[in-house]
């Protein structure tokens, strides 16, 4: 998500903040495991590339503790027109002027701020990250496969459900299932097909492609209605 954010909110720096920006592929690349020890984590976006043709493409890197430990790439599509409202952390922060913090009124946050809220807040209750609260709480295991009912708290701009939201789904459930500790996400790509509606439950189809001793290939599928609406090559390591 982090990546998701900070690669976007660079590209419509330069193309506009209304702009909208469907993303394409996301790609991420964690030499080790994030820490688990409070320490802050950081998604920076570094060269952005716009092409002629309605695509941008962006670039950045992972830290904790001040050092990297990843890096990030994604792909959006530009559309020529349209427009979407623009969000807090598109607008970059001028920390010369910094603003004192305003207590929220009633009625100024929506369904989908208060559902962030009470994510953030049971998550810290039960001692683990918001996003894996956020996914864990609105997913439930089936033969056939994990299956997710997206919330509020978990749709973009336009409404779908956000990309990150969905690379955090197939990374987290991605992962084979056996008696030992759960592997750790080590690469991954996801392409998004098409946009994934907010209403519609989200199933995962995943395949082991190969295994070794230390390593994991797996490819998931995230469908709504039997149709496709993104797919993820990741590589775990145990």
């Amino acid at each position: 998500m982090l990546a998701d954010f900070a690669l976007g909110g660079a590209l419509r720096r330069e193309v506009g903040l209304t702009r909208p920006l469907p993303t394409l592929s996301l790609t991420l690349d964690l030499a080790g495991p994030l820490a688990s020890d409070g320490t802050i984590t950081t998604a920076e976006a570094g060269e952005i590339a716009i092409g002629p043709d309605g695509i941008g493409t962006a670039a950045g890197e992972f830290r904790g503790r001040q050092a990297v430990f990843g890096h990030c790439t994604a792909t959006f599509a530009i559309p020529s027109k349209g427009r979407q409202g623009a969000l807090p952390w598109d607008d970059p922060v001028d920390t010369s002027r910094p603003e004192t913090p305003r207590t929220p009124e009633p009625g100024d946050l929506g369904a989908g701020d208060e559902a962030v809220l009470r994510a953030v807040r049971a998550a810290d209750d039960a001692g683990r990250s918001w996003g894996d609260h956020l996914i864990a709480e609105a997913t439930v295991d089936h033969p056939d496969g994990y299956v997710l009912r997206p919330t509020a708290a978990m749709t973009n701009r336009a409404g779908a459900v956000q990309g990150g939201v969905l690379f955090a789904m197939a990374a987290r459930y991605g992962a084979p299932r056996d008696d030992g500790p759960r592997p750790r996400l080590a690469a991954g790509t996801m392409r998004f097909l098409a946009a994934t509606d907010a209403e519609t439950p989200v199933w995962t189809e995943s395949l082991t492609e190969h295994a070794t001793r230390r390593s994991v290939f797996t490819q998931v599928r995230l469908l709504q209605r039997n149709n496709v609406r993104a797919v993820a090559g990741l590589v775990y390591r145990r």
